[in-house]
């Protein structure tokens, strides 16, 4: 997962379910003032035969 504002990451963690939370309280660290005008989230999926796949994206803002 891969939390992005203005096209920089500012959060990125591994997830090994499938569900994740970006809980209020790392948003306000990595937002401060708000969330920006472009947020996005990102996703892959990890495969041991090929990689990391293609990323869906996700604009919360």
């Amino acid at each position: 997962m891969r939390v992005m504002a203005a096209g920089e990451t500012v959060r990125e963690w591994q997830v090994h379910d499938t569900r994740a939370l970006y809980e209020k309280a790392q948003q306000a660290v990595d937002f401060p003032q708000g969330m920006a005008a472009e947020v996005t989230l990102a996703v892959a999926q990890w495969g041991d035969g090929w990689g990391w796949g293609e990323e869906a994206l996700l604009r919360l803002k």
